[in-house]
């Protein structure tokens, strides 16, 4: 196994072994079944490609089990009858999306982890605040490339947008959901005003009607429309000029929110036809296709705002699905918001020229966000069929969507099967530079076999969980010389803050550890001198 321990060090071999999923938990309800999941192959372009499996093998005849690691949690802002917008309000990129019940969260607050430590019970109590605000943007990576070239393309070329799913689309017929908010004329003729949008790309404009949501968790096109003016403004010009177009008295937020509070369709549609304008002439002239040029990174509040768009057109009008799990299994629900997941890309140092995989991906936003915010190959697993699906849809907007932004994402790949089966996910796993578990929830029986698929990993590979997969204080000893834990060192323990996770407000811990075989090795060639020097020693008593 360890070929590079010199002579004469009797290597260590530690035996890797078939493992299938375990088997001593509760077969899932008949809410988990199996199932075929939509076609959705056509969308995935040069940028993204989807792949649906089901590359689960039940081992005897138990079912195997699974997990689900993510899903974008319901955002907690309320609205008024008659919104607005502050012109001090930074937009966070992130939209009120429909929540499912309450009960399609589980309860994370006990470990079913046996080697858990007492102090991580304590720290879980309490709710730990970020004491000073994080940085939003990964440092510049010289190798990203974050201009589509092929989003400058004239509009006859361009067929990739026409994929995406407009916001009208998501309103359009509603009309318990949907009020007029806006009419085109001002006047009160019942009908709502229809707005178009242009993106910093030749690609077609972007439909919109100009309702509200009677429900202020639901879907909102014109706080959409405003938000992503707004991150087109501060992020795809100059500084200098990015100032100016998002001026409290000069720029182009102020006159759109200003219209939003007096419901003046008008107002906002001339707004928007300036805008239209202003943004065709600046990709023309190669004003932003130069600045993007200058670009090796993106800051987070302009993936989360791309990131929301897709989640809005997949994921929210079909949420409820996600509640069909089994609590006390390992196919639970849990997200890892997008600043937590920022974080830990800034912990692995994660960059565009890596692999990223997400082990239990559920709807694939971890997987998304390391493609377009690092750019690097991403790959998602997820067993349960339901979120899996979801997982598809959102590749399936994601790849038009960035070209919408003119962005090149990594390519983004998600599969449907077993993480501890699927051959394919094992060559992945192989490359593999950023490895995500979330194992907040799983039982000791899966963590151990999880880790022996750490044996296939290359040296320097970074596993980040939620649980350790090293009790407190592990040393290396003979008896447990075969364990493929020790495999693992520079076992960081780090601190994650409120506001990170979607099944608790509270702040918590998770684990950074490193594959390395030197400190076995270190370990082997002082046994074996021991071994040789005990043997000398008893060679001379002899004599």
């Amino acid at each position: 196994m360890f070929g590079n321990v010199k002579k004469p060090v009797k290597p260590v071999v530690i035996r890797k072994v078939s493992v299938a999923r375990p088997t001593d938990q509760p077969a899932p309800s008949g809410n988990v079944q199996r199932r075929p999941l939509p076609t959705q192959t056509s969308s995935s372009a040069k940028n993204g490609v989807v792949k649906v499996k089901d590359a689960v093998r039940r081992a005897g005849s138990a079912p195997a089990s699974g997990l689900l690691s993510v899903k974008r949690r319901q955002d907690s802002k309320t609205a008024s009858p008659s919104p607005s917008l502050s012109p001090s309000r930074r937009s966070s990129g992130s939209h009120k999306r429909k929540a499912p019940d309450p009960s399609a969260t589980p309860d994370f607050g006990s470990s079913s982890e046996e080697e858990s430590s007492g102090d991580e019970a304590a720290d879980g109590s309490r709710k730990r605040m970020r004491p000073t605000p994080r940085t939003g943007t990964v440092e510049p990576d010289m190798k990203r490339v974050v201009l589509d070239d092929d989003a400058l393309k004239s509009d006859g070329e361009l067929q990739e947008e026409e994929k995406s799913i407009h916001g009208h689309d998501l309103t359009v017929g509603k009309f318990k959901e949907y009020q007029k908010y806006m009419s085109a004329t001002g006047e009160d003729d019942g009908k709502a005003a229809i707005a178009e949008l242009q993106y910093p790309s030749k690609c077609k404009k972007e439909r919109f009607q100009l309702v509200l949501p009677t429900d202020p968790a639901d879907y909102n096109p014109v706080e959409d429309i405003i938000e992503s003016i707004v991150q087109i403004c501060r992020e795809y010009f100059p500084e200098k000029q990015a100032e100016f177009l998002t001026d409290e008295i000069t720029g182009y937020p102020r006159r759109f929110r200003k219209a939003y509070r007096e419901r003046s369709g008008p107002q906002f549609l001339a707004a928007l036809e300036d805008f239209n304008a202003f943004i065709t002439k600046s990709v023309n002239d190669d004003t932003i296709p130069n600045f993007l040029r200058t670009r090796h990174n993106l800051p987070l509040s302009l993936v989360e705002r791309i990131l929301s768009q897709v989640y809005a057109r997949t994921v929210s009008p079909q949420v409820s699905i996600l509640k069909q799990y089994e609590n006390g299994t390992d196919d639970v629900y849990g997200e890892l918001l997008p600043r937590f997941v920022h974080q830990i890309f800034l912990d692995t140092n994660l960059r565009s020229d890596q692999v990223f995989v997400d082990l239990g991906s559920g709807v694939g936003n971890v997987v998304l966000q390391a493609a377009l915010e690092i750019g690097c190959e991403s790959w998602g697993i997820e067993r349960m069929p339901n979120p899996s699906g979801l997982a598809a849809k959102q590749v399936a907007e994601f790849v038009p969507r960035c070209k919408r932004w003119a962005l090149k994402p990594g390519k983004a790949t998600v599969l449907q099967g077993d993480f501890l089966q699927s051959l394919e996910i094992d060559e992945v796993l192989r490359r593999a530079d950023v490895i995500l578990v979330n194992n907040q929830a799983f039982t000791p029986a899966l963590n151990g076999a999880l880790t022996m698929k750490f044996l296939d990993l290359k040296d320097g590979c970074k596993i980040v969980s939620l649980r350790s997969f090293l009790p407190e204080n592990w040393q290396i000893r003979e008896r447990n010389l075969q364990d493929p834990r020790n495999l693992l060192i520079s076992n960081l323990k780090k601190e994650y803050f409120s506001g990170s996770v979607s099944w608790t407000d509270q702040g918590g811990n998770y684990y950074v550890a490193t594959k390395d075989v030197s400190k076995l090795e270190a370990f082997s060639k002082r046994q074996q001198e021991m071994r040789e020097a005990e043997k000398q020693l008893n060679g001379d008593h002899e004599k």
